[in-house]
This record gives C-alpha cells, structure tokens and sequence, in this order.
C-alpha cells in the first residue's frame, strides 16, 4: 500500500490492484478509481530503465565518439532530455484519465490518429522484440554457465522470457507498478555490483583511441540522439502509467519523476 501526499493510508481500490487482472482498458478512469502518487513515476521508470538494453545501448557509444568524456557527455544530456520529453508526456493522464495514444484522436480526431497509433503500434513491438532477444540471450547464458545448452535451452529461455512479460502485461498497472519497484531495486544493486566488478579494471583497459581531430560535433550529437532515444521510446505510453493519479495531482510533481 502506499500514501496519498497527505501521509494517510489510501482506500483499497478493487478496480486497479497488485496481481489482479486490471478491469479498466482505454476508457477514462473514474474519479472513483484515482489513486497513487508521483513517486510511483519514479520506481517505475527506474526499473524500466535500468536494464540490459543499457548494456546494449552502452556498447554503441564508445563506436561512436572514441573518447570517455565526450560519451559520458553525451549519456547525461541524452538521459535528460529523453526523460524530460516522457515527464512532459505523462502530465495529460491525471487530466485525461486515458492513455496518450487515445487522448490524441482529441486533435486528430479518429482518421487522423491512425498514423500515430501505428506508429505507437510498431514502436510497441519493436521494443517488445528488442528486449525479449536480449533477455533471452542473457538467460540462455545463465543456462549455459550451469552446464546446460542446446536447442532445448534456446526455447525454454524464450518460453520463460515470454511467460513473465506476457502475465504481467495481462495483470496490468498495478501489477506493473508494483513489479517495477522492486526490479528497478534488484537491477539497481547488481548495476552497482557490475560497476565495482569493473572500476577496478578501467585503468588498465584498453579504451579506443580517439579518432584524429577529436570527436566530431556529428558523431557526439549522433551518440545523444542514441541515449535519449531508450528513454524517449516511452513517450507515446507515459500517461498510460500516470492516468490512475487524481486530477488535482500537481503536474511538476508529476514531470520531475
């Protein structure tokens, strides 16, 4: 359970709990339903974000620009303005009580929106994909170092993969928050762990050499485009997680998550 900002425990909300099918879909939540707080913004995206696809992402960056600072550079200004274009995004659910995606037909109107839902759609599926490869690249590997291989290992590392992102897909927003708070918890200690296993490290390693003439504005510009695109990637589904807040929730509150 968590606290409204006035401190108090809030009533229990049938329509919308932790492990329980969701029963509301695109339809705008009733004030009756509203609930949460900002800070739930915050758990979620954590976990949303500190994953293996930064693993991934990472490994692009060095490619780019050659050069530590110029990457670190572009990871901060990259990860700033690709969450604040989701923070943005998120205010119009308290005030909506629906997804983005629908919330546009307001200004498209019903044809209209159809190519920003295909894009959503197709967005959607490709960060669906990505990140189910990669998951299960990463489980087959934990397979492989107890001794286990094969064809076999290969599809019940998807099979598992699939399973856990499909059931809580299905339990929804709830479920989702409440997930999130202690994966981004659990992703967070073994990041850290993962960064005192390799600091120690750095000082001999080789680094690539930077390019001759420094790193170009391009290549730099290029690499933030490269960060703040897996954040940014969330926009057209921010409000989806921020709709169940009150409607008098304050929307810095809600933008600083």
């Amino acid at each position: 359970m968590h606290r409204t900002e006035s401190g108090t425990e809030p009533r229990r909300v049938e329509a919308d709990m932790a492990w329980s099918v969701e029963r509301h879909a695109i339809e705008p939540i009733p004030d009756a339903d509203r609930h949460g707080t900002p800070i739930e913004l915050f758990r979620m995206w954590i976990g949303a974000n500190v994953n293996y696809i930064g693993v991934v992402t990472g490994s692009l960056i060095l490619s780019q620009v050659q050069s530590v600072w110029a990457a670190i550079s572009a990871i901060l200004l990259g990860n700033l303005f690709g969450s604040s274009i989701v923070g943005l995004c998120s205010i119009m659910g308290p005030r909506t009580g629906t997804a983005g995606i629908v919330g546009t037909r307001t200004s498209f109107g019903q044809l209209g929106a159809c190519l920003p839902m295909a894009i959503s759609l197709f967005s959607a599926l490709s960060w669906f994909s990505v990140q189910s490869i990669v998951a299960t690249q990463s489980l087959e590997a934990l397979f492989q170092l107890g001794g286990a291989s094969g064809a076999a290992v290969v599809w019940l590392s998807i099979a598992l993969v699939l399973a856990a992102e499909i059931a809580i897909a299905v339990y929804g927003h709830a479920t989702i928050i409440a997930a999130e708070k202690w994966i981004g918890l659990l992703l967070t200690v073994m990041f850290a762990g993962l960064v005192a296993f390799i600091a120690p490290r750095l000082a001999g390693a080789a680094l690539p050499a930077p390019a001759a003439g420094g790193v170009s504005v391009a290549a730099w510009l290029s690499t933030v485009g490269i960060v703040a695109a897996l954040p940014a990637g969330w926009a057209n589904f921010a409000s989806d997680y921020s709709r169940y807040f009150p409607a008098r929730t304050r929307w810095p509150a809600i933008a600083a998550r």
